[in-house]
């Protein structure tokens, strides 16, 4: 959490995975749900800890900057977790979600930094999806722009 808060607020660009996303909502105050694999109501969200991955259909948030970064508001991303955001943490914003209500994406929209964050593994799937590709090409982007 401390790595997260001092990247965060030196203004780096921070793409957060899964744990990282659990992570950062934590670091801003926030908490998780923490078992929500088989539940009622809910897709299945994967095994974690090396298990299959789920093939989760994912909403983008228009205009966000992981819509932006995507370049499309629907994904389907691979996904291994068994905890999702419970209460949202201080500074953070929704910008993507499962069809079963689980936050799926979140940005820091006041950090001085492009801060973005995904529940689901984009590195699964990049080589084959361009959607997940963009995902990493923004963030390369990103830190290009706040060397200078």
């Amino acid at each position: 959490m401390t790595l997260a808060r001092s990247a965060e607020a030196s203004g780096l660009p921070l793409l957060a995975i899964c744990r990282g996303l659990q992570v950062l909502n934590v670091a801003h105050g926030g908490t998780l749900d923490q078992h929500i694999t088989g539940r009622a109501g809910l897709v299945c969200h994967g095994q974690p800890n090396g298990g299959v991955a789920s093939a989760v259909e994912v909403d983008v948030e228009p205009g966000s900057r992981l819509c932006d970064a995507l370049g499309t508001a629907r994904v389907t991303g691979a996904c291994h977790h068994h905890q999702a955001v419970d209460r949202l943490g201080a500074g953070l914003a929704v910008v993507a979600r499962a069809a079963d209500g689980l936050v799926e994406g979140l940005e820091a929209r006041a950090a001085p930094g492009w801060v973005v964050a995904v529940a689901w593994h984009p590195e699964v799937t990049a080589g084959t999806d361009p959607d997940q590709q963009r995902l990493f090409d923004a963030l390369v982007t990103e830190a290009l722009r706040s060397r200078r």
